[in-house]
């Protein structure tokens, strides 16, 4: 949008068409797979992670989070209720075709529309998507909406194949997957920023973290995500291995079926006065974690962490709280959760459950894989469960919209506890206006303060993430832990 931005765009195509696609392959060793293909289909990490590298969108984020442009080179709100974005010239398709404002426009009106795409939140207020010409896309907005541009940095512009399927503008093309299973892609040679130099790429799916060490360490794998915090250290003595710790931005929580098991209030705060988080950060965790007292980041739009008591860890109380509300012999629940998806989780369930065992809250975990967890999340049968979540625009109001609003007209579609508050949901509506600074901070913390008293989630920690990989790798990690290859090359 600027001219210093168009200057290192140029720079960076001038750098990889001297230096050329490397025929040294990348293998990338995550603890799940794509679960499906079809763009904006999934709010999914590590499906996301993999489709970022084959799908654009009309806005980028940079590796921390900040707008700059992607398929739009620009874009700007002439009034309250309109936005217009411009397309950048000679964008291919993998197919060949240019991409053209119609098509884009038709992927906006799918992912905005289509009843599975998880994106039809985001972008419920938009009324109209207008294409006066090839390269000008204006959206009309039913209210005033000033986070539209961050809420297009994760919606996949794509055009329909010929054998049915979805075409893509990405520096990679699909060449094979298998549903929760491993993918391989290779770079499109018709990228409009110029090849990727990196040529073929692998995500290889290892849900044990001791595999994808040993992956790495027999080059197997050139970089693993998410590796045992207590493999740091020997990692770190291996040579040829680099690692790297970054503080990020997914939040664990732990979910209560707000209408039936945990309707009464003094029931979730029990448990919340039962788990003791900080022994999950010492322990399972090995210190590389914070607690937090909120679903939303620190880095992001809306965190309040500064403002939030700590809670305290007080069995005796949660005994009495759970007799209170009428279980003084305490109860049975199922507690679900994803082993594979999230580090250290299966030692951090055990642990929840022992903590809510000994108030009376008698936790029988059940692991679930990905998709069975998340569908049933969606269908909200799930009495107790935990969750990681990233905001992965960097705006915390998406988090509450998701997971906290009452799951009407479009929102909460991720609220598997079914949590109602009309006050929380008007305070969430009223923080996506265009308002000034400080009514948005009044606002946000009101909302917080809300949710931290009547706690529909309990926030367990955020956790470091943990990157292990070849030396000669260069890598960088984003705040979204999206692993996108095209930023990455092989020293020399």
């Amino acid at each position: 949008m600027t001219g210093k931005t168009t200057a290192s765009a140029l720079a960076l195509v001038a750098l990889q068409c001297a230096c050329g696609p490397s025929s040294k392959p990348l293998v990338v060793a995550v603890p799940a797979g794509p679960a499906m293909l079809r763009p904006n289909g999934l709010n999914e990490e590590f499906t996301l992670s993999v489709l970022s590298n084959v799908y654009e969108t009309l806005v980028d984020l940079d590796g921390g989070l900040a707008l700059r442009p992607g398929l739009a080179e620009s874009w700007h709100s002439p009034d309250d209720l309109t936005w217009v974005f411009k397309l950048r010239r000679g964008v291919r398709l993998h197919d060949g075709r240019e991409l053209t404002a119609p098509l884009a426009a038709r992927s906006l009106e799918d992912a905005r529309t289509h009843p599975e795409s998880r994106r039809r939140l985001q972008l419920s207020m938009i009324e109209t998507i207008e294409t006066p010409d090839d390269r000008t896309l204006v959206l009309r907005t039913s209210r005033p909406f000033d986070p539209l541009p961050a809420r297009l940095s994760n919606v996949h512009v794509w055009a329909p194949a010929a054998d049915g399927g979805h075409v893509g503008t990405g520096p990679y093309e699909m060449r094979h997957w298998e549903p929760g299973g491993d993918a391989r892609l290779s770079a499109f040679p018709g990228y409009r920023q110029g090849h990727a130099r990196i040529a073929d790429l692998e995500f290889r799916v290892l849900a044990d973290a001791g595999q994808r060490v040993a992956a790495l360490r027999d080059g197997r794998a050139q970089l693993a995500v998410d590796v045992p915090a207590e493999a740091l250290e020997p990692l770190r003595r291996t040579r040829g291995i680099e690692t790297i710790v970054q503080n990020g931005l997914r939040v664990l929580f732990l979910a209560m079926d707000a209408q039936v098991r945990f309707r009464d209030p003094r029931l979730r705060r029990a448990v919340a006065l039962a788990v003791d988080r900080a022994a999950l950060v010492r322990g399972p965790l090995g210190g590389y974690a914070e607690v937090v007292e909120e679903i939303v980041s620190p880095q992001e739009l809306g965190g309040q962490q500064q403002e939030l008591p700590g809670r305290r860890h007080d069995p005796a109380l949660a005994r009495r709280l759970v007799a209170e509300a009428g279980f003084a012999s305490g109860f049975d629940v199922d507690l679900e959760f994803m082993p594979q998806k999230y580090r250290a989780m299966e030692a951090v369930a055990r642990a929840i459950a022992a903590d809510l065992s000994a108030v009376g809250i008698r936790a029988r975990l059940l692991p679930r894989t990905p998709s069975e967890m998340l569908a049933r999340v969606e269908r909200q049968q799930t009495a107790l469960y935990l969750l990681g979540w990233i905001s992965d625009n960097g705006d915390g109001r998406m988090s509450y919209e998701y997971l906290l609003h009452s799951p009407i007209a479009g929102f909460g579609l991720d609220n598997g506890g079914g949590y109602s508050n009309p006050e929380v949901d008007a305070l969430i509506e009223r923080s996506l206006a265009r308002l000034d600074g400080l009514d948005r901070r009044a606002v946000l913390s009101r909302l917080a303060r809300l949710i931290y008293d009547d706690v529909p989630v309990l926030p367990l920690y955020r956790q470091a993430d943990l990157y292990a990989l070849d030396a000669g790798l260069d890598f960088r990690p984003r705040l979204d832990r999206r692993v996108r290859a095209y930023d990455m090359s092989w020293a020399d």
